[in-house]
């Protein structure tokens, strides 16, 4: 893990320009792997984190605050917010696909930005 936080952050020492056009690589296979998952329904009942629906399929790993592209509350969209939560356990959780595929890159904050 460390190797990978280390790459994301050599990404951000890059000129402005290219950085804007970059997305950072996250390793699916780490924060959605078999035992994330296993875990994650252990510590939501196999329900969905929002919802509360039964999972039947296992659910999909949803970041609460998204990797990138974090859109604010006045539509604004941070191209680099949270990237440094995509392997954090207290970002991750289970979610059916209807509450997967609505949260998208929302993540508002209110107040001074």
């Amino acid at each position: 893990m460390a190797s990978l936080r280390s790459t994301n952050c050599a990404n951000f020492s890059r000129p402005a320009v290219p950085l804007a056009q970059a997305t950072i690589p996250f390793n699916r296979n780490i924060y959605a792997s078999d035992t994330v998952k296993a875990a994650l329904r252990r510590l939501f009942s196999n329900k969905c984190a929002f919802c509360e629906s039964p999972l039947l399929k296992g659910g999909e790993v949803l970041h609460w605050r998204p990797t990138s592209r974090a859109a604010q509350l006045k539509g604004e969209v941070a191209p680099h917010h949270y990237w440094w939560l995509a392997y954090d356990w207290n970002n991750l959780y289970l979610s059916c696909i209807g509450c997967f595929k609505s949260k998208g890159s929302r993540f508002p904050v209110q107040g001074e930005e």
